[in-house]
Formats: C-alpha cells, structure tokens, sequence
C-alpha cells in the first residue's frame, strides 16, 4: 500500500494547555522510618514540554511547520519552559501569553526502574476571564493570518486557558476561513467543540461526556455513539482512542471502523495521544484515507508507548516501524 508521509508543506497552529512535564529518576531499596512509605534514592531528573508543547513537536518531528499558542504563569517555571520552547528550533513560532495570577503547569513524575511511584502536580485551572479570552483569541487571529495558517490542533487539558467561548470562537473563525481544527478533548461537553474537523476523545472522555460505562471491548457500542455525536455535533471525523483495545473511527457519511492496536510491549502510555493527535491532524490536511491513516496512528501510538516518559515520535523513526509492520498495512 502507497501512501505519502511528507507533511512538510502544511502550517499547523497548536491552541492549548502547555506544561513541563519534570521526571525524577531514582532505586527503591528503603523504607522510610519516618512512615510506611519508600525512600527513592536520586539518579538524576530532566525536565520536558509537556501537553499542547509536545503535540507541538510531534507535528514538527513529522516534518510540518509548526507554531504553538499556550499560557503560562509568571513564575520561575514560565521562564524554563519559554527557554525549551526556544532551544527546539523545531518550533517555527510560539506566543506563551502570560498570567501572573497562575501556576505554570507542571508535572512532577517519580520513578524507580521505570515503575511510577508518584506524581505531583502544580497547577491553577480557573478559567480566564471574558476580557482575557478576547484579548487572546485576537493574538490567535493575528498568528492564523500572519503564519498562512492551514491545519488547527486544539488541545484541551481543562487547565483554564480553552474556556468554551474561546474554543467555539477559534472554530466558528477557522471554518470561515476553510481550515480544519482537530480537537482532543477533555472533559467539558462535546457541544464546546461543534463544528470541529476532527474529534479525539479517549474512552474515558467519551464515557464522561456520555455519562455511559462502555467498556474498551465494546466497539459496536462506541461506534453506535460516535455515531450520533458526529450527527448532532458537524464533525466531519471522529476517533475514539481505546487503549490497549486501538481505536475507533467514525466519519460523517456513517463509515466506521475499528483498528487493533499493536501487540507490543508496553512501558509507558506518558504522551501517546499527542502523538495519535498530532498524525491523525497531519493525515487528515494531506488526505490519507483513514483506512491507512488509523493504522499509522496505532504505529504511532506503539512507538511512544515502548518509551518511559514524554516521547516525541520522529518521522523517521515512525518510517522505520510502518517498513517493519507492512503486513498491518494491507
């Protein structure tokens, strides 16, 4: 099967909630005297772009143009973050517009031989305000004209920065405008995103959007729901991330299919959906049937999941893999 992953033509514009994810390494031979607790003994630490930021260099490793929007506080870790976003000259462009009312959000992860002990999270997730919202959705106006704009990724962390106006704005704006806006979603109702290109939720999202327990195995289920969102919403795609179960597309003249996902060892699922976000997006604006596209995806997937950490996928590493599995293809 042909098909053509040279993405270097399309301009994508990520909206959404970055962070630094931060990762403490360490062995787990004690216990604390002090409570029934481990004591991990400090290797080493690095720290990494987080959230919308890393659905941001995983669009530019597959070999687009890429420019991020997002917000940070006013603190100490604003500044790392701006600097990491400024060292990966993968990035064309970035606005980090600034609250000095807010956490930068970061993520603290402690791991012993590569088993999660704990995570620690520092974050400020109010909304912002009305006169904020505005101010920002014109700075997001300006970088969609000023940059040709083709392909928007909007990715909801319900940290405060997407508030609902800004996110139905920022889609009525782009489809005058004929560009696609691919969301992965959070918790807020999928009625927020009507009107979007692409919907990504997980299991877990489309469960609590639904209010519904549908399990990963239940794919005619998923499907019969997908079904009815894209109808009531104007999706034109809809795929639902389940896990070790693959995924689920559902398009907007009622085609649905599943694809499993690869057996594979899995050592960390830290950053997979920016990575299925990101090629889905790009799939999508250089018209790769989703046929072919959700099988990709699940390669994608696999490659960050066989990662401890944030992972960004390479273009050519994810060329490498697709020669590997040709026989997932056909």
């Amino acid at each position: 099967m042909k098909f053509n992953l040279d993405f270097s033509k399309i301009s994508a514009l990520v909206i959404g909630d970055v962070m630094l994810d931060k990762y403490v390494y360490g062995t787990c031979t004690r216990t604390s005297p002090e409570a029934p607790i481990s004591i991990l003994d400090y290797t080493q630490a690095h720290t990494k772009l987080g959230g919308a930021a890393n659905v941001a260099l995983n669009l530019a490793a597959l070999g687009s143009n890429v420019h991020l929007i997002g917000l940070t506080g006013k603190d100490l870790e604003a500044k790392e973050l701006e600097d990491l976003v400024k060292d990966n000259h993968a990035i064309s462009s970035h606005q980090l517009l600034k609250d000095e009312n807010r956490f930068t959000t970061v993520k603290t992860r402690f791991i012993a031989e590569a088993n999660h002990l704990l995570r620690l999270d520092k974050e400020n997730t109010t909304p912002i305000t009305q006169t904020q919202s505005a101010e920002f959705f014109e700075v997001i106006k300006s970088v969609i004209i000023s940059e040709k704009i083709q392909l928007i990724v909007l990715e909801d962390y319900d940290k405060g920065f997407l508030t609902e106006s800004l996110i139905s704005g920022i889609i009525c704006y782009a489809k005058s405008l004929n560009i696609a806006v691919c969301v992965d979603p959070k918790f807020k109702p999928i009625s927020v995103y009507k009107g979007a290109t692409i919907f990504k939720p997980n299991l877990r999202e489309l469960n609590k959007a639904l209010n519904s327990n549908h399990k990963k195995d239940e794919i005619s289920k998923i499907i019969d729901a997908s079904k009815q969102i894209i109808e009531f919403n104007n999706f034109d795609q809809m795929w639902v991330t389940l896990g070790s179960n693959g995924m689920v597309f559902n398009g907007k003249n009622h085609h649905s299919l599943h694809f499993e996902s690869e057996d594979i060892q899995v050592s960390d699922v830290c950053g997979a959906g920016d990575a299925v976000i990101a090629l889905l997006s790009l799939g999508y604006a250089h018209k790769i049937p989703p046929e072919v596209l959700g099988k990709i995806a699940n390669i994608a997937g696999g490659l960050v999941c066989k990662n401890v950490g944030v992972f960004s996928i390479s273009i050519e590493a994810l060329k490498q893999e697709i020669n590997k599995n040709q026989q997932i293809l056909t």
